[in-house]
């Protein structure tokens, strides 16, 4: 069974589509792990947090160091679990991945169970496939390549699910269905939104221009993506778009320097980060025009990045 090889020149047909759209990529990466497995980075004290699809998971960097923080999607019982960066939740909310020392970890929750999933320096951007048993995310290649891989959330099982001829793959998500995987993918100075249908694949560039687009995010009905445009002005940079590239709108709200975007668990919300002088974490309707509100409001020069609402 073949790995799937793109071009973002053209259209490619897999021939083994079911096989590809089940994930069961019989051929596994060769890439040798290049640092022993990591121990798992130091935790901090773990007040009891509030589970479940109401939670928010993000990145804070403060002091050139960053930690993952779950709280209320309200804003309420803020917690700080651990260094890293990138977190994204499990299907179920019951794990988290994240990046520490450029590699991969797993870790339940409330922040216990600590552990290497991947081993490997180069591992990034990771994140749940539908079903939650396995790990999406990208390795990049001494050329500079970036590669998407999968591996099973007990660490067995590496594989290279996709390989892009001549750029660089980042940010990898599979759609809630299964079906579909978006990623940015990075060519020089230029970055678009790729999505990629797993039963044939087919890719369409959904979002392309003179900036660069990036972190893709799903809607939860896998219908449409919301990504950073580029821009950095107030109102446009967010941008929501069909997942066959129709429909792209502005995500309409009063802050910018957006970050990083995520979708509420009923499809109506999107989160969002920002680095202004108004730094933290928002939340606003998608489809109606509103003010959004604040949910994080970091001090002494910490800023809130990467986050996950949903898988």
């Amino acid at each position: 069974m073949s790995i799937i090889r793109l071009s973002l020149r053209r259209q490619i047909t897999i021939p083994t589509a079911a096989a590809v759209a089940g994930l069961a990529v019989a051929c596994t990466d060769t890439t040798a792990p290049s640092t022993p497995a990591l121990t798992a980075p130091p935790t901090s004290a773990r007040p009891a947090v509030a589970l479940g699809g109401n939670t928010i998971v993000f990145q804070r960097d403060s002091a050139n160091q960053g930690f993952i923080y779950t709280m209320n999607d309200d804003g309420t019982n803020l917690t700080r679990l651990v260094a890293g960066a990138q977190p994204a939740w499990s299907p179920d909310h019951s794990q988290i991945v994240f990046v520490d020392k450029i590699t991969v970890f797993i870790m339940n929750a409330d922040g216990s169970g600590v552990r290497p999933l991947t081993g490997v320096s180069g591992d990034l951007f990771p994140s749940f496939t539908a079903d939650g048993s396995k790990v999406l995310f990208t390795h990049r290649t001494p050329k500079g390549d970036a590669d998407v891989l999968t591996i099973n959330v007990d660490g067995t099982n590496r594989q290279t699910l996709l390989r892009l001829g001549g750029a660089a793959i980042e940010a990898p998500r599979m759609s809630p269905d299964g079906t579909k995987l978006a990623f940015q993918a990075t060519r020089r100075t230029d970055s678009d939104i790729v999505v990629v249908d797993l039963a044939t694949g087919r890719r369409a560039v959904v979002a392309d221009s003179s900036f660069r687009e990036t972190v893709p995010a799903w809607s939860p009905d896998s219908k449409r993506l919301a990504y950073k445009t580029g821009m950095l002005n107030a109102g446009r940079c967010i941008a929501v778009v069909n997942v066959d590239g129709s429909g792209r709108k502005f995500f309409t709200n009063d802050v910018g320097f957006c970050s990083t975007v995520s979708w509420s668990p009923d499809g109506k919300e999107l989160a969002f980060t920002s680095t202004t002088d108004a730094a933290g974490v928002y939340r606003a309707p998608v489809d109606v025009a509103a003010t959004p509100v604040r949910l994080t409001l970091p001090s002494g020069g910490a800023s809130d990045q990467k986050l996950s609402w949903t898988r």
